[in-house]
């Protein structure tokens, strides 16, 4: 019954996490290049080590990031988060303060056998948010015109992840079958100074489909000791790779006079003039993987270190592709517990994590390649004791970073990411009565 009332606390939340995520993540003109701004996968634990961890294995947590290591999570487990942030936008002309938040993941994972771990995460997959004003001069005519490109939406995606462990818990081999779906609408606003109305010409995309994402883990112990358990001490490699995917997208075109409110059309505006409807065509997503190592202690200290790259030069829209450029990045972070077992002191059974990450843009200004880099760190509180039933933990990340450039657009922000795991030990036992 204790799990089941987490599970009523945890759904409210959640709902509560939906209508945050219709705020986004705040205004960016980086979002309106290829699918847009991409969301990280890491949940918050991995998040506060900078998001380093495809080969971590600690079993409290769901590994997003390799779904073979799904069946390391012994227990049914429930994770949420959500995500706020403050971000500064400057060029070398003016800047700007925004702040956003989304729902981060919803997750569920379940033991089905001894040696396989299934779930279902729910997450969004990029972000489109930008709204860009500006004037200037018609050609061939002494008029001026206003103008504006905005964009919203994005990309969602719903996981089915399986973990098989092999091997005595030593190979760990698993696939996430992803489902992606959203929609995107673009939108370009125009004013001449002499005219009296705004021209809308608006896009909407919406794509559906499937994607695939094998993973393994190779966990080798290299201390061992059969009286106490935690004096064991573990080293894992491990990876995955993002399977190249062709998704269905459909396209409508719409061309309105919206009078004088640029935002919609008013009553006394003519209907808008459909010029294309449902056209379908193959977005295409592209390969990329990512590789690790991880050292540990298990339940008292790890230490990660990632490398991943997108090959986003394969990226293709049937309206025509961005130019964007391969990508790659990489993860260091850790962690330390005092002592999860203490009974005196709660500071001890705390968890505390710190990372960095720097990671390339798939954009490139006056030749170079720009680039994101971010600092984080985060405690994992238990908000209960670690008894036969199960452990929750409250997962809080803070994270301050940079990307771009000031010579053309940089962004500076400051993120928090707020998470919400529940163990539930006892779920599937059988209770006998002597």
């Amino acid at each position: 019954m204790r799990f089941f009332s987490r599970f009523f606390v945890a759904t409210a939340l959640c709902g509560w996490a939906w209508a945050a995520q219709a705020q986004n993540m705040g205004s960016s003109p980086y979002s309106q290049l290829g699918i847009g701004d991409l969301v990280n996968p890491a949940f918050a634990p991995h998040q506060a080590m900078g998001s380093a961890g495809v080969a971590y294995t600690n079993g409290f947590f769901i590994n997003n990031l390799n779904p073979a290591l799904w069946a390391r999570n012994r227990s049914v487990i429930l994770e949420l988060g959500v995500a706020a942030q403050y971000k500064r936008m400057s060029d070398e002309r003016t800047s700007q303060r925004i702040l956003g938040g989304n729902l981060n993941y919803l997750a569920l994972g379940l033991p089905v056998a001894r040696y396989w771990t299934t779930g279902l995460v729910l997450a969004p997959l990029s972000s489109v948010n930008y709204d860009i004003s500006g004037t200037g001069a018609i050609a061939g005519s002494g008029n001026q015109a206003s103008y504006r490109f905005i964009g919203r939406g994005g990309l969602s995606s719903l996981n089915w992840n399986n973990g098989f462990s092999m091997l005595k818990n030593r190979l760990y081999l698993g696939v996430q079958t992803s489902y992606i779906f959203g929609a995107t609408t673009n939108e370009f606003i125009s004013k001449v100074d002499t005219l009296a109305y705004n021209a809308a010409y608006q896009q909407r995309l919406t794509a559906s489909g499937f994607t695939f994402k094998p993973g393994f883990a190779y966990r080798l112990p290299i201390r061992y000791n059969k009286k106490d358990s935690l004096k064991l001490m573990y080293f894992s490699v491990a990876g995955t790779y993002d399977i190249a995917g062709n998704v269905n997208e459909f396209r409508d075109v719409i061309l309105e006079n919206r009078g004088t409110n640029p935002e919609a059309p008013d009553a006394l505006t003519p209907p808008p003039d459909t010029l294309i409807f449902d056209q379908r065509g193959t977005l295409r997503l592209p390969t990329g993987y990512r590789v690790g190592l991880n050292l540990e202690k298990p339940f008292h200290w790890a230490v990660s270190a990632d490398f991943y790259q997108k090959n986003w030069s394969q990226y293709r829209s049937f309206i025509g592709g961005d130019t964007l450029r391969n990508a790659f990045g990489v993860a260091v972070g850790g962690e330390w517990t005092p002592d999860i077992n203490s009974v005196n002191s709660y500071l001890k059974r705390m968890t505390f994590r710190v990372g960095f990450n720097y990671s390339q843009m798939p954009v490139t200004h006056q030749g170079r390649q720009l680039a994101d880099r971010s600092l984080s760190f985060g405690v994992s509180l238990p908000i209960t004791p670690q008894d036969r039933s199960g452990v929750s933990y409250i997962n809080t990340t803070f994270l301050v970073g940079r990307r771009g450039e000031g010579t053309l657009l940089q962004e500076n922000y400051f993120r928090i990411i707020f998470g919400f795991s529940i163990n539930a030990f006892d779920w599937f036992r059988r209770y006998r009565i002597d």
